[in-house]
């Protein structure tokens, strides 16, 4: 999956949940950041680790 995919799914999530649309250009706005800061390996892992915090 490439960065565009990536966002077109995110946009449509957040849709379907009910976001707004600047909510979501400002999330989109934010994955295109963190595309160019973190590699695939570093966002799966720091995401997961940010989930994983509640449950412990």
């Amino acid at each position: 999956m490439d960065n565009a995919q990536a966002q077109a799914y995110a946009t449509l999530a957040l849709r379907d949940l009910g976001f707004d649309r600047e909510t979501i250009i400002k999330v989109r706005s934010k994955m295109y950041h963190l595309f160019d800061m973190k590699s695939e390996s570093e966002a799966e892992e720091t995401a997961s680790q940010y989930l994983r915090e509640d449950t412990q």
